[in-house]
């Protein structure tokens, strides 16, 4: 699983301020993603999205697995003018993270 509030663990400059708030930065991470699907989800395909479920089950590990759910069945809504259908995501394509 990815740790999103890694990055911000043992920051030397800001030593034990920056480990207290990691998680914190962690879940805004996952939460920037989410949005970013959130965003793009209209137009292409992000439930086999790999960011977007590190970030989904990222935060279910973090206690907020309730929203986790809402957020992946959220994403099988169907499309209303495709049928259902929506264009298959490219995996390599960035979204600048």
């Amino acid at each position: 699983m990815t740790d999103f509030s890694k990055p911000h663990r043992g920051v030397a400059y800001f030593g034990l301020w920056a480990t207290e708030t990691a998680d914190e930065y962690g879940r805004r991470a996952a939460v920037t993603i989410l949005a970013t699907a959130a965003e793009l989800c209209t137009d292409e395909d992000m439930r086999e999205d790999r960011e977007v479920r590190a970030a989904l089950d990222y935060l279910a590990q973090q206690g907020h697995d309730k929203r986790a759910t809402l957020f992946r069945k959220a994403l099988d809504v169907p499309h209303p003018t495709r049928g259902g259908r929506r264009q298959q995501r490219p995996s390599t394509r960035s979204r600048g993270h």
